[in-house]
């Protein structure tokens, strides 16, 4: 009977999903299919492909705020951007005070274009936030690099650590943030799995970071066990806590049956 149900349910919302493309659809009808997409698998690919199927200038008749303007949500837009802008001008100020010239303060700038960039691309998403402000953020990162790089060239360090050592260690620890969230959106699994995942994969991923840190500076290699161990206990935890929260969604499932 639950699962007719929910048959007809996707059945009304990919109707609905009709008349908000042509934008005949209700306020109301936009963001019950927005909320229904986030929980229906098989209704978030039907929505994505629509999406995809309209003119970016058509798409904001699928958007749940479609019509409506949401003053604390653009608010915390523009506040977002002129923190970011306000602390890299007080740093380029200070910067060229001390030095008479910009060097550090473009990777205070490019640090915080990569820490608020992202949080702006998952407030704007409507569909895949978490995958969308990641991708956003990995970017960045890796470019966040080449800028550090290029500062410290600038400041007369001819030692180009880029290569050797930043763009390894970052693509392990991206290797890393990303084998966990690709596994838990594969798989379906809920944030602590995920999270349980990462956690389990920072244990190759600290040897790893050891063995490029020693390999450039030519000490031994060692190993933080102790590191290793918290790594491994924090991952059991979070996992036990995943299945908490997935034994304690069946048993509110069988109650609605």
């Amino acid at each position: 009977m639950k699962d007719e149900n929910r048959r007809g349910d996707c059945e009304v919302i990919q109707d609905l999903m009709s008349l908000c493309a042509a934008g005949k659809a209700s306020r109301a009808s936009v963001r019950l299919v927005a909320e229904h997409v986030r929980e229906c698998p098989e209704c978030r690919r039907r929505y994505e492909a629509t999406m995809r199927g309209l003119p970016f200038w058509k798409r904001s008749r699928m958007r749940p705020d479609a019509g409506r303007r949401d003053p604390s949500r653009r608010y915390l837009r523009w506040s977002i951007l002129a923190l970011c802008a306000l602390s890299s001008l007080i740093c380029m100020v200070v910067n060229f005070a001390v030095d008479r010239r910009l060097s550090w303060s473009w990777i205070v700038f490019g640090a915080m274009v990569t820490s608020s960039l992202p949080l702006l691309v998952y407030m704007q998403a409507y569909t895949n936030r978490f995958l969308k402000a990641m991708l956003c953020f990995s970017g960045l990162a890796v470019l966040l690099l080449g800028v550090i790089q290029a500062v410290l060239l600038g400041m007369g360090q001819p030692d180009v650590w880029l290569w050797r050592v930043a763009v390894p260690v970052a693509a392990v620890w991206l290797a890393v943030f990303w084998t966990g969230i690709l596994t838990a959106k594969l798989r379906n699994l809920n944030g602590f799995f995920c999270i349980a995942i990462i956690l389990f994969l920072c244990v190759p991923g600290d040897i790893a970071t050891e063995a490029i840190a020693s390999a450039y500076t030519g000490e031994t290699l060692g190993v933080q066990w102790f590191h290793m161990v918290c790594y491994l206990v924090a991952s059991a935890s979070v996992g036990i806590m995943g299945i908490l929260f997935e034994m304690r969604g069946s048993r509110s499932d069988r109650k609605g049956m």
